[in-house]
This record gives structure tokens, sequence and C-alpha cells, in this order.
């Protein structure tokens, strides 16, 4: 992980930047750092959750490896609800997408950080 990188910061891996922009947007409570591939991550054993920005349902399937091996948040940019189903069966924390408004995205955000802890401490016992 390189020094610019915060451990107390959500990364959001976004290709494109849209979702990036979007989660600016929410004012959180904490950071959120942009990477542009899920290979760039490094150790993120000690993040409370990944966020991935998805443009299509082909995006989702590319990132199965990292949906299985890490507590991951899907975002959904033009994907609407449909593609909830399928994040999640393939082992996202959550999903989320551009067409809900600000307070739920937060509280999905809040949420899918609770499940991937509850996920975390599960698989260390």
């Amino acid at each position: 992980m390189g020094d610019d990188m915060c451990l107390d910061c959500l990364p959001l891996v976004d290709e494109c930047g849209a979702a990036f922009d979007l989660i600016r947007s929410l004012g959180l409570p904490m950071g959120v750092w942009r990477v542009p591939s899920a290979a760039e991550l490094g150790d993120v054993s000690l993040m409370p959750l990944v966020m991935l920005a998805v443009y299509s349902r082909a995006d989702i399937d590319a990132a199965r490896a990292l949906l299985r091996d890490t507590p991951t948040l899907v975002l959904g940019i033009g994907t609407g609800p449909r593609e909830g189903s399928r994040a999640l069966g393939l082992g996202a924390v959550g999903y989320m997408h551009d067409a809900l408004d600000a307070v739920e995205l937060r509280d999905t955000i809040g949420e899918s950080i609770v499940r991937a802890h509850w996920r975390r401490s599960r698989a260390a016992s």
C-alpha cells in the first residue's frame, strides 16, 4: 500500500471516476481514496470495507474474486437495482446504485461496514 493511502479511509475501486465523484458529494465522516483497479489495492486487511464501482454486469462478473475474498460494497453506476442480486450472490456485503438519494447511499455504506466487520470477525473465529 502506498504512502498516500490511509488506513482509516475507504478505498473505492473506480476505473472511470464517476462513482468517486458521487461518493465525495455525500460528505462522509471518513476519507475515500480512489484506485483505478483492484490490483492496485494492496493489503486491505486493515480497512473496514472496499467499495467497487461497476458500470455493467460484466464489471460485476469480472470482480468475482474480489467479492469472494474481500468485504466489498458494490456501487452500480447506471445499473439501477437490477444488478444487486448478482453482486450479493457473488459475495458482496452490500449493493447500492446511483439512483438512490444521499441518505440511502450513506446508510448503505454504514450498514455495509457493519456487515464487513461481522464477516471478518466470523472468519477469524
